[in-house]
């Protein structure tokens, strides 16, 4: 495992800085082909949305509240089969596929989904021709989704260090304001990810896939240079959900790090909350703010507000 992750323990956020700028011992992170992801706890896992246990009923009440022609018969994800799992996935899409193209929304061309607007009983018998999911040919529509809050099967990074700081202590400092602060995680984490791993990944292969969207179409991710993580799987109707963060998921694949030239695939990043201020200070003179990640009034009024 030493030799796939590597834990970096910064003391402060001046440590966090001097180790990641010009000179410092990980400023290679941000100069190869290194993504990031911040959190805001050193307790949060990286798996997808639509695979977290807190989310399993939340996905199926949307499905039913939207689409109740769905029968506890042939959708129960209390049964935690795969083939389950995947078909509560695919009917979502659906479901924001058809909500947005009725409202006049930007949504990406998919046939197949066209075809069966209006008629999702059929969507178990859809199931049937894919193998393979998330098929790429839904990546775009799933990311999509998933920016605007969709459970899905990605996890959202991005090319920018900056950027997942910004997550990592926005987040921490909602937190902070609504939980009991008995609870606050010691650190928050950045996790770095070498995207070399996929170099030699076949396309029409099950494995991890990384993917950059269109960013001509969502100003939001263009702001934030988003990226896309989704580990591919086969549709077995005899297996199990498999909910395994990418990181166990990545160790368990050894062939995925032949591709890697020198040095660890996957780092976890840790900085102690208690310097969250300076964190916060270092994002803002960087230029880091609400405004530069959500462009538009939003963005701005949400900036003035945090400051708040």
């Amino acid at each position: 495992m030493d030799d796939i992750l590597k834990e970096v323990h910064c003391t402060d956020a001046k440590d966090f800085i001097s180790k990641f700028s010009y000179g410092g011992e990980y400023f290679h992170l941000r100069t190869d082909n290194f993504i990031f992801r911040g959190e805001p706890s050193d307790q949060y896992s990286l798996i997808p949305s639509s695979l977290r246990e807190e989310n399993r009923t939340k996905i199926e009440e949307i499905i039913r509240n939207l689409a109740p022609e769905f029968s506890k018969d042939n959708f129960d994800l209390s049964q935690e089969y795969n083939c389950n799992q995947i078909t509560s996935e695919y009917a979502l899409l659906n479901v924001f596929f058809q909500k947005c193209d009725y409202n006049g929304l930007y949504i990406p061309e998919i046939n197949d989904l066209r075809l069966l607007r209006g008629h999702y009983t059929y969507l178990a018998t859809e199931m049937e021709n894919i193998d393979v999911w998330l098929p790429l040919k839904y990546i775009e529509l799933a990311g999509l989704a998933q920016h605007y809050g969709i459970y899905t099967r990605l996890l959202d990074w991005t090319q920018d260090l900056n950027v997942a700081l910004y997550f990592a202590v926005s987040g921490y400092m909602l937190n902070k304001t609504t939980e009991n602060p008995d609870n606050h995680p010691k650190n928050i984490v950045i996790w770095a990810l070498n995207t070399e791993i996929v170099v030699n990944n076949k396309s029409d292969m099950p494995g991890l896939k990384i993917t950059v969207p269109k960013y001509n179409s969502n100003p939001n991710l263009c702001a934030q240079k988003g990226v896309f993580t989704l580990w591919q799987t086969h549709k077995n109707n005899k297996n199990l959900t498999d909910r395994a963060p990418l990181n166990k998921l990545i160790e368990e694949n050894p062939k995925l790090l032949g591709n890697v030239k020198s040095g660890n695939p996957l780092y976890k990043i840790y900085i102690p909350t208690q310097d969250y201020q300076g964190l916060k200070t270092h994002l803002e003179t960087s230029g880091y703010d609400s405004s530069r990640l959500f462009p538009g009034y939003r963005g701005v009024a949400k900036s003035l507000l945090r400051n708040i």
